[in-house]
């Protein structure tokens, strides 16, 4: 697969896959906290666990990234969506406060969050 991505420009792929969240659903609206920062956490939690999913390519070398970070689009209140980075923190209170933080950020200036790491990070987008 190296040689197969690493003449990409921007080399990296997309899953797609239909997840049962019900039990998320459920523990979300009974703690009254975010479905979107929670899904998000769990879905950087475990990119992160997983090596293969923390490859990069740095000068023609397959390297592992100590961390990835994650994007996203954000539904604005002009239902506009800008995009927003979110950084990773293995503890899900910390992870919470600065997302929420860039989302009031993204929200007010209606742009996308100029804190793009590309290389490292992976993306979520919710239906």
């Amino acid at each position: 697969m190296f040689y197969f991505f690493k003449e990409y420009e921007q080399p990296f792929f997309n899953i797609c896959a239909d997840v049962d969240v019900t039990s998320l659903v459920k523990f979300t609206k009974e703690r009254n906290i975010s479905f979107f920062k929670s899904s998000l956490y769990l879905s950087l939690k475990t990119a992160n666990e997983i090596e293969p999913f923390r490859y990069r390519i740095r000068a023609n070398k397959l390297i592992v990234a100590e961390v990835i970070d994650g994007g996203s689009t954000v539904l604005n209140e002009d239902e506009t969506f800008s995009f927003g980075y979110f950084d990773y923190d293995p503890n899900f209170e910390k992870f919470e406060e600065k997302a929420s933080k860039e989302l009031k950020k993204i929200r007010q200036s209606g742009k996308i969050s100029q804190s793009c790491k590309m290389n490292e990070m992976t993306s979520a987008t919710t239906q």
